[in-house]
Protein backbone atom coordinates (compact mmCIF):
# COMPACT_ATOMS: atom_id res chain seq x y z
CA UNK A 1 0.00 0.00 0.00
CA UNK A 2 3.02 2.24 0.47
CA UNK A 3 4.57 1.54 -2.48
CA UNK A 4 1.19 2.49 -3.98
CA UNK A 5 0.56 5.61 -2.57
CA UNK A 6 4.49 6.77 -3.24
CA UNK A 7 3.99 6.18 -7.14
CA UNK A 8 0.85 7.95 -7.12
CA UNK A 9 2.25 11.18 -5.48
CA UNK A 10 5.05 11.16 -7.72
CA UNK A 11 3.02 10.63 -11.04
CA UNK A 12 1.16 13.63 -9.78
CA UNK A 13 4.04 15.56 -9.18
CA UNK A 14 5.52 15.09 -12.47
CA UNK A 15 2.20 16.14 -14.20
CA UNK A 16 2.27 19.25 -12.18
CA UNK A 17 5.66 20.57 -11.84
CA UNK A 18 7.47 19.51 -15.07
CA UNK A 19 6.21 20.80 -18.02
CA UNK A 20 6.21 19.10 -21.32
CA UNK A 21 8.99 20.01 -24.05
CA UNK A 22 5.90 21.37 -26.50
CA UNK A 23 4.38 23.54 -24.18
CA UNK A 24 8.05 25.02 -23.12
CA UNK A 25 8.61 28.51 -22.71
CA UNK A 26 11.83 30.31 -21.32
CA UNK A 27 11.39 32.42 -18.37
CA UNK A 28 13.11 33.66 -15.09
CA UNK A 29 11.51 30.48 -13.27
CA UNK A 30 13.10 28.23 -15.71
CA UNK A 31 16.53 29.19 -14.69
CA UNK A 32 15.70 28.21 -10.69
CA UNK A 33 16.90 24.44 -10.02
CA UNK A 34 16.25 22.58 -6.97
CA UNK A 35 18.63 20.47 -5.39
CA UNK A 36 17.60 16.95 -5.48
CA UNK A 37 21.04 15.22 -3.41
CA UNK A 38 23.43 16.67 -1.04
CA UNK A 39 26.30 14.45 0.36
CA UNK A 40 28.11 16.06 3.14
CA UNK A 41 28.16 19.98 3.73
CA UNK A 42 26.92 21.99 1.44
CA UNK A 43 26.24 25.88 1.80
CA UNK A 44 23.80 27.84 -0.09
CA UNK A 45 24.58 31.59 -0.04
CA UNK A 46 21.75 34.04 -0.78
CA UNK A 47 19.99 37.62 -0.48
CA UNK A 48 23.18 39.50 -1.52
CA UNK A 49 23.57 43.15 0.06
CA UNK A 50 26.14 45.69 0.14
CA UNK A 51 25.68 45.62 4.09
CA UNK A 52 25.38 42.79 6.30
CA UNK A 53 21.35 42.49 6.69
CA UNK A 54 18.91 40.00 8.98
CA UNK A 55 20.04 37.23 11.15
CA UNK A 56 23.64 35.51 10.11
CA UNK A 57 25.94 34.00 9.56
CA UNK A 58 27.21 35.83 6.89
CA UNK A 59 29.78 35.67 4.22
CA UNK A 60 31.24 38.68 1.83
CA UNK A 61 31.80 37.32 -1.25
CA UNK A 62 32.85 39.99 -4.24
CA UNK A 63 31.87 42.62 -2.16
CA UNK A 64 28.32 41.91 -1.04
CA UNK A 65 27.50 40.16 2.20
CA UNK A 66 24.96 36.94 1.70
CA UNK A 67 23.16 35.18 4.10
CA UNK A 68 24.41 31.22 4.52
CA UNK A 69 22.45 28.51 5.32
CA UNK A 70 23.26 24.79 5.44
CA UNK A 71 21.68 23.28 2.10
CA UNK A 72 19.14 20.10 2.10
CA UNK A 73 16.86 18.68 -0.64
CA UNK A 74 14.81 20.29 -2.20
CA UNK A 75 16.17 23.93 -1.64
CA UNK A 76 15.46 26.38 -4.69
CA UNK A 77 18.75 27.57 -6.24
CA UNK A 78 17.67 31.02 -7.92
CA UNK A 79 19.32 34.40 -9.66
CA UNK A 80 22.36 35.29 -8.00
CA UNK A 81 22.94 32.37 -5.40
CA UNK A 82 26.20 30.80 -4.66
CA UNK A 83 27.00 27.30 -3.69
CA UNK A 84 30.08 25.90 -2.03
CA UNK A 85 31.20 22.63 -1.29
CA UNK A 86 33.07 20.96 2.00
CA UNK A 87 36.28 18.79 1.14
CA UNK A 88 33.84 15.72 1.35
CA UNK A 89 31.05 16.95 0.12
CA UNK A 90 28.77 16.76 -3.32
CA UNK A 91 25.42 17.71 -4.55
CA UNK A 92 23.22 17.59 -7.20
CA UNK A 93 20.90 20.45 -9.00
CA UNK A 94 18.40 20.14 -11.37
CA UNK A 95 16.30 21.83 -13.25
CA UNK A 96 12.58 21.44 -14.42
CA UNK A 97 13.45 20.54 -17.67
CA UNK A 98 15.94 17.95 -16.33
CA UNK A 99 19.17 19.78 -17.04
CA UNK A 100 21.82 19.00 -14.44
CA UNK A 101 24.34 20.15 -12.46
CA UNK A 102 26.39 17.41 -10.56
CA UNK A 103 28.92 19.60 -8.05
CA UNK A 104 31.80 18.00 -6.62
CA UNK A 105 33.89 18.76 -3.77
CA UNK A 106 35.78 21.91 -2.40
CA UNK A 107 33.37 23.93 -5.19
CA UNK A 108 32.23 26.96 -4.99
CA UNK A 109 30.13 28.58 -7.79
CA UNK A 110 28.15 31.34 -8.71
CA UNK A 111 24.48 30.78 -11.02
CA UNK A 112 22.88 34.10 -12.75
CA UNK A 113 21.27 35.45 -15.57
CA UNK A 114 19.52 38.40 -17.03
CA UNK A 115 15.91 39.17 -15.90
CA UNK A 116 15.53 41.72 -18.99
CA UNK A 117 14.51 39.50 -21.71
CA UNK A 118 12.83 35.90 -21.05
CA UNK A 119 13.37 35.15 -24.34
CA UNK A 120 17.37 36.33 -24.18
CA UNK A 121 18.01 35.39 -20.26
CA UNK A 122 21.80 34.69 -21.08
CA UNK A 123 22.39 32.29 -18.40
CA UNK A 124 26.24 31.68 -16.79
CA UNK A 125 27.77 29.94 -14.25
CA UNK A 126 31.32 31.51 -12.29
CA UNK A 127 33.01 28.82 -10.97
CA UNK A 128 35.68 30.37 -8.44
CA UNK A 129 37.30 27.14 -7.64
CA UNK A 130 36.35 23.29 -7.87
CA UNK A 131 34.49 20.79 -10.24
CA UNK A 132 31.45 21.15 -12.14
CA UNK A 133 29.42 18.52 -14.06
CA UNK A 134 26.76 19.12 -16.29
CA UNK A 135 24.04 18.06 -19.06
CA UNK A 136 22.29 20.67 -20.81
CA UNK A 137 19.95 20.05 -23.28
CA UNK A 138 19.81 21.69 -26.56
CA UNK A 139 16.92 23.92 -27.34
CA UNK A 140 15.91 25.02 -23.69
CA UNK A 141 16.52 27.79 -20.98
CA UNK A 142 20.55 26.89 -20.81
CA UNK A 143 20.97 26.10 -24.70
CA UNK A 144 23.17 30.10 -24.54
CA UNK A 145 24.64 28.58 -20.90
CA UNK A 146 27.80 30.91 -20.40
CA UNK A 147 30.56 29.27 -18.12
CA UNK A 148 33.36 31.25 -16.79
CA UNK A 149 36.71 30.33 -14.46
CA UNK A 150 39.58 33.43 -13.35
CA UNK A 151 40.96 32.31 -16.83
CA UNK A 152 38.63 30.97 -19.04
CA UNK A 153 35.11 31.29 -20.58
CA UNK A 154 33.15 28.56 -22.14
CA UNK A 155 30.49 28.46 -24.45
CA UNK A 156 27.66 25.55 -24.19
CA UNK A 157 25.38 25.06 -26.73
CA UNK A 158 23.70 21.74 -25.08
CA UNK A 159 25.65 18.71 -24.22
CA UNK A 160 27.54 16.97 -21.22
CA UNK A 161 30.56 18.27 -19.94
CA UNK A 162 33.01 18.67 -16.85
CA UNK A 163 35.28 22.03 -15.37
CA UNK A 164 37.75 21.66 -13.24
CA UNK A 165 39.27 25.00 -11.77
CA UNK A 166 42.43 24.74 -9.43
CA UNK A 167 42.10 27.24 -6.99
CA UNK A 168 45.56 27.94 -6.37
CA UNK A 169 47.09 28.64 -10.13
CA UNK A 170 43.75 29.11 -11.71
CA UNK A 171 44.46 26.29 -14.04
CA UNK A 172 41.10 25.59 -15.63
CA UNK A 173 40.19 22.13 -17.77
CA UNK A 174 37.43 21.33 -19.67
CA UNK A 175 36.29 17.14 -20.68
CA UNK A 176 33.54 17.49 -23.41
CA UNK A 177 31.73 13.77 -22.81
CA UNK A 178 29.31 14.47 -25.35
CA UNK A 179 28.55 17.40 -28.08
CA UNK A 180 31.11 20.12 -27.99
CA UNK A 181 31.78 23.17 -26.39
CA UNK A 182 33.33 26.48 -27.31
CA UNK A 183 36.47 27.44 -24.72
CA UNK A 184 38.35 30.80 -25.03
CA UNK A 185 41.16 31.78 -22.85
CA UNK A 186 41.90 35.16 -21.59
CA UNK A 187 43.82 37.41 -23.83
CA UNK A 188 42.97 35.15 -27.01
CA UNK A 189 41.11 36.72 -29.70
CA UNK A 190 39.37 33.22 -30.62
CA UNK A 191 37.83 30.42 -28.79
CA UNK A 192 38.68 26.96 -29.60
CA UNK A 193 36.50 23.99 -30.25
CA UNK A 194 36.49 21.50 -27.75
CA UNK A 195 34.25 18.04 -29.37
CA UNK A 196 33.60 14.83 -27.61
CA UNK A 197 36.35 12.66 -26.19
CA UNK A 198 38.88 15.88 -25.75
CA UNK A 199 39.82 17.42 -22.83
CA UNK A 200 41.31 21.17 -23.23
CA UNK A 201 43.55 22.54 -20.46
CA UNK A 202 44.51 26.19 -20.10
CA UNK A 203 47.76 26.86 -18.07
CA UNK A 204 47.74 30.96 -17.04
CA UNK A 205 51.02 31.70 -17.29
CA UNK A 206 53.38 32.18 -13.84
CA UNK A 207 55.76 35.17 -15.06
CA UNK A 208 58.23 37.72 -13.83
CA UNK A 209 56.89 41.37 -14.69
CA UNK A 210 59.81 41.65 -17.32
CA UNK A 211 58.93 38.40 -18.74
CA UNK A 212 55.63 38.93 -19.30
CA UNK A 213 56.20 42.82 -20.88
CA UNK A 214 58.55 40.53 -23.46
CA UNK A 215 55.69 37.50 -24.06
CA UNK A 216 53.56 38.82 -27.32
CA UNK A 217 51.70 36.01 -27.35
CA UNK A 218 49.09 34.51 -24.89
CA UNK A 219 49.44 31.39 -23.05
CA UNK A 220 47.44 28.82 -25.35
CA UNK A 221 44.53 26.17 -24.73
CA UNK A 222 46.12 23.01 -24.94
CA UNK A 223 43.47 20.27 -26.52
CA UNK A 224 44.58 16.42 -26.11
CA UNK A 225 42.24 12.99 -25.82
CA UNK A 226 40.69 12.20 -22.63
CA UNK A 227 42.40 9.86 -20.48
CA UNK A 228 41.34 6.83 -18.69
CA UNK A 229 42.74 8.56 -15.78
CA UNK A 230 40.74 12.12 -16.22
CA UNK A 231 37.80 9.99 -16.76
CA UNK A 232 38.35 7.90 -13.95
CA UNK A 233 38.71 11.28 -11.86
CA UNK A 234 35.66 12.97 -13.37
CA UNK A 235 33.55 9.89 -12.25
CA UNK A 236 34.94 9.38 -8.25
CA UNK A 237 34.71 13.40 -8.63
CA UNK A 238 31.03 13.65 -9.57
CA UNK A 239 29.51 10.52 -7.45
CA UNK A 240 26.96 11.48 -5.64
CA UNK A 241 26.12 8.23 -3.12
CA UNK A 242 23.85 9.75 -0.65
CA UNK A 243 20.33 8.59 -1.10
CA UNK A 244 16.84 10.87 -1.97
CA UNK A 245 15.00 9.00 0.88
CA UNK A 246 17.31 9.99 3.38
CA UNK A 247 17.16 13.55 2.51
CA UNK A 248 17.16 15.89 6.15
CA UNK A 249 14.06 18.04 5.80
CA UNK A 250 11.49 18.50 7.84
CA UNK A 251 9.42 15.36 9.09
CA UNK A 252 6.02 17.05 7.82
CA UNK A 253 7.63 17.96 4.37
CA UNK A 254 9.04 14.66 3.74
CA UNK A 255 7.05 13.14 1.25
CA UNK A 256 6.17 15.68 -0.63
CA UNK A 257 9.86 16.88 -0.41
CA UNK A 258 11.13 13.56 -1.63
CA UNK A 259 8.50 13.15 -3.96
CA UNK A 260 9.42 16.72 -6.27
CA UNK A 261 13.28 15.52 -6.03
CA UNK A 262 12.19 12.09 -7.42
CA UNK A 263 10.74 13.31 -9.95
CA UNK A 264 13.23 16.16 -11.11
CA UNK A 265 15.44 12.91 -11.24
CA UNK A 266 13.35 11.17 -13.26
CA UNK A 267 13.00 13.93 -15.59
CA UNK A 268 16.38 14.61 -15.61
CA UNK A 269 17.18 10.73 -16.81
CA UNK A 270 14.46 11.59 -19.84
CA UNK A 271 16.68 14.24 -20.98
CA UNK A 272 20.05 12.90 -20.53
CA UNK A 273 18.47 9.73 -22.59
CA UNK A 274 17.68 12.00 -25.18
CA UNK A 275 20.99 13.53 -25.77
CA UNK A 276 22.70 10.18 -25.42
CA UNK A 277 19.54 9.52 -28.76
CA UNK A 278 21.56 12.11 -30.36
CA UNK A 279 24.90 11.40 -30.34
CA UNK A 280 25.46 7.95 -28.89
CA UNK A 281 22.38 6.21 -29.96
CA UNK A 282 23.92 2.70 -29.58
CA UNK A 283 24.51 3.53 -25.95
CA UNK A 284 21.42 5.03 -25.20
CA UNK A 285 19.55 1.71 -26.81
CA UNK A 286 21.92 -0.31 -23.97
CA UNK A 287 21.22 2.03 -21.17
CA UNK A 288 17.59 2.32 -21.87
CA UNK A 289 17.28 -1.25 -21.02
CA UNK A 290 18.20 -0.88 -17.64
CA UNK A 291 15.60 1.74 -17.18
CA UNK A 292 17.23 3.97 -15.08
CA UNK A 293 15.72 5.88 -12.44
CA UNK A 294 19.28 8.17 -11.24
CA UNK A 295 20.82 10.06 -13.52
CA UNK A 296 24.21 9.53 -12.15
CA UNK A 297 23.06 5.84 -13.87
CA UNK A 298 23.72 7.52 -16.82
CA UNK A 299 26.39 9.61 -15.97
CA UNK A 300 28.56 6.20 -15.07
CA UNK A 301 27.13 4.74 -18.45
CA UNK A 302 28.91 8.36 -20.38
CA UNK A 303 32.36 7.61 -18.96
CA UNK A 304 32.44 4.28 -18.97
CA UNK A 305 31.88 4.11 -22.75
CA UNK A 306 34.44 6.86 -23.21
CA UNK A 307 36.74 4.70 -21.01
CA UNK A 308 37.02 1.59 -23.43
CA UNK A 309 38.42 3.77 -25.90
CA UNK A 310 40.45 6.46 -24.04
CA UNK A 311 44.58 5.95 -24.08
CA UNK A 312 46.37 5.84 -20.91
CA UNK A 313 47.98 9.24 -20.04
CA UNK A 314 51.61 9.60 -20.58
CA UNK A 315 53.89 10.11 -17.76
CA UNK A 316 54.15 13.80 -17.72
CA UNK A 317 50.00 14.35 -17.48
CA UNK A 318 48.04 14.13 -14.20
CA UNK A 319 44.51 14.42 -14.59
CA UNK A 320 42.94 18.07 -14.94
CA UNK A 321 46.41 18.81 -12.29
CA UNK A 322 43.31 19.33 -9.38
CA UNK A 323 44.40 19.17 -6.14
CA UNK A 324 41.84 19.58 -3.44
CA UNK A 325 44.48 20.61 -0.80
CA UNK A 326 44.92 23.56 -2.96
CA UNK A 327 40.83 24.32 -2.71
CA UNK A 328 40.38 23.84 0.69
CA UNK A 329 42.98 26.91 1.45
CA UNK A 330 40.64 29.39 -1.08
CA UNK A 331 37.45 27.90 0.55
CA UNK A 332 39.19 29.18 3.66
CA UNK A 333 40.15 32.48 2.76
CA UNK A 334 36.80 33.14 0.99
CA UNK A 335 34.44 31.70 3.65
CA UNK A 336 35.68 31.88 7.20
Amino acid sequence: MHHIHRAGLLASVLASLLPTHAAFAVGSEDQVGTLTRVEGQVRLLSDPSTSVQGAGPHARFEGQYYTVVNAHVGDRFKNGNVITTSMAARARLVYDNGDLYTVGPATEFKIKWTEASAAASSPSVDIRYGTLRGVVSKGGPRTHLTIRTKTATMGVRGTEFFVADQGATHQTSLAVLRGAVQMKSDGAAKPVEVKSGQTASFHPAVETPAAAAASQAPPKIEVATTTKEELGTIRSLTTVKAAIADAVVADDKKAETVAKAEALEHKAVETALADLKTHAPELAAQVEKSAPADPGELEDSTVDHLIEKAPPAPPERKPFGLQLDDSSDVYKKYFK
